[in-house]
């Protein structure tokens, strides 16, 4: 009773413990049988260099196989009922197979372990094999044909063999059943020799009667031990196995988010990539153009290269924004600080503009007042960038207009001073809704909406240089953009 007791909980324990999880490995589909075939020979392969693989496939019983999905068919590997086996076996895959990924698996045959035979059983085997052996003796056919035949007495020759292979197979037959009866006999002759003979008194009767006693209320108490226990599973077993699926399911999403975040990791990788060796083109078309400007050219001449010049400035600063927004995202965008000529950066952003605001038949303006210092420490690409994202806004939506850039001092130090830059159109004019759009602290760029990547841009590089933007705007007026920015001086 008691052994049928332990077995039963040990049972439920393992079906509570296992009875839920199964797995499944893809490594990849194809769409016709010849290939499916030849790529299943090769994972096989693989799979066999691996000892790893080829030690867990001599104690589980997961294999690799083709199974059809719709119109394709997929090579996998099951069943795993074991997470630490399946863990183990899909990081090896990787390492040929990167692709590979578990799913779960509906249904598998039961698991069966080989257990060893029995010495019975052995034995057993051994008595078949030997009377199948002394069904036709090698000795006997060597006396039979050993011997030579007399034409008189023939037949008396062939009974004496009959009979000698007769007592030979029953010779044999006597020591094969003495083995195996001293065999069997020998674990009852051990258990014989250990039990101790039984002694009756009749004097002693009360001892007796308490070691019933003992054994009845320890059979009680066993007995109220397995019912409690056989509750508490019933209770347990469904909290166990809820646990359990949701701790699957989230270690199985937690792999695929960070699948997922590798995958836009690298795409975010490659994008950067492309952008910079863009970046690095039109800067040398811009190079190229600002050296043919300094030959004797016509005016006809003169004005192609400069309008070749423009469009590549603005392609440039485009990229640009771009790689900046990748930046600001990633919070990886640093701001530079280096000695540079303010007049000589504005007088070429002035030359840009003043191209693009003729092609719209719009006047271009630059003021600079007198205590501008000429040489300050800054970041002179960003300023730069900022300048032509707001000129260009500008220029967007001024037609047969003025547009003005204005830059004057707010606050003057003795090493560092505070420049105001003033951009005033007389376009189209934004509507107080589009300002609050541009001014939120949460502002993103939105697609088909108002807000453009120049200006969103501009914002987070004037608040990155610890500046700070206003915009003053009426519809079919104008705009104005305010920008203010602190700069240190040379000693």
């Amino acid at each position: 009773m008691k052994t049928f007791q332990l077995f039963f909980l040990s049972f439920l324990l393992t079906t509570a413990a296992y009875s839920e999880y199964l797995r499944t490995i893809q490594l990849g589909s194809f769409k016709s049988p010849q290939r499916i075939s030849s790529e299943l020979s090769r994972v096989k392969d693989f799979a066999n260099s691996q000892k790893n693989i080829v030690d867990l496939q001599k104690i589980w019983d997961f294999e690799f196989k083709t199974r059809k999905s719709g119109s394709y068919y997929v090579i996998v590997a099951e069943p795993f009922r074991e997470r630490d086996v399946m863990q183990e076996v899909i990081d090896t895959l990787r390492l040929e197979y990167p692709d590979a990924y578990p799913t779960k698996l509906d249904s598998a045959p039961p698991f069966k372990k080989k257990e060893p035979k029995s010495e019975a059983k052995l034995v057993k085997q051994k008595i078949v094999q030997v009377q199948q052996e002394l069904v036709t003796p090698p000795e006997v056919i060597e006396v039979i044909e050993e011997e030579p035949k007399d034409p008189l007495f023939g037949d008396v020759s062939n009974k004496e063999s009959q009979e000698v292979a007769e007592k030979v197979v029953e010779e044999k037959q006597e020591e094969v059943i003495k083995e195996e009866t001293t065999l069997l006999e020998e674990p009852k002759a051990e258990e014989t020799q250990k039990r101790e003979p039984v002694e009756f008194s009749f004097d002693k009767k009360e001892p007796e009667l308490q070691k019933v006693t003992t054994i009845q209320s320890d059979s009680g108490v066993y007995k109220i031990l397995f019912y409690v226990t056989l509750f508490l599973l019933l209770i347990v077993t469904p909290l166990l196995y809820r646990y359990k699926r949701k701790n699957v399911h989230c270690k199985d999403r937690e792999s695929h988010t960070i699948d997922l975040f590798n995958k836009k990791d690298m795409e975010i990788k490659h994008k950067d990539s492309f952008l910079s060796h863009a970046k690095n083109s039109v800067a040398d078309i811009n190079n190229f153009t600002n050296l043919l400007l300094e030959f004797n050219l016509s005016t006809i001449q003169k004005d192609y290269i400069q309008r070749i010049r423009s469009s590549s400035e603005h392609l440039l600063n485009t990229v640009n924004n771009t790689l900046d927004i990748n930046k600001l995202k990633n919070g990886t965008l640093e701001i530079e600080k280096s000695e540079f000529d303010l007049n000589e950066m504005l007088r070429k952003v002035s030359k840009i503009m003043e191209l693009e605001a003729k092609n719209n038949d719009t006047v271009f303006q630059l003021k600079v007042e007198r205590d501008v210092p000429p040489f300050i420490f800054g970041d002179p690409t960003r300023i730069r960038q900022v300048l032509i994202n707001l000129l260009g806004n500008s220029v967007k939506f001024t037609k047969g207009g003025n547009i003005t850039l204005t830059v004057k001092t707010l606050y003057n130090y003795t090493h560092a001073i505070t420049l105001g830059f003033i951009v005033k159109d007389t376009g189209i004019g934004m509507s107080s809704e589009q300002i609050d759009d541009i001014l939120a602290p949460d502002a993103e760029i939105v697609d088909g909406g108002t807000l453009g990547v120049g200006l969103f841009v501009t914002k987070q590089l004037i608040e990155l240089m610890n500046g700070e933007i206003k915009i003053y705007s009426n519809e079919d007026i104008g705009t104005t953009f305010t920008f203010s920015l602190k700069f240190n001086l040379k000693r």
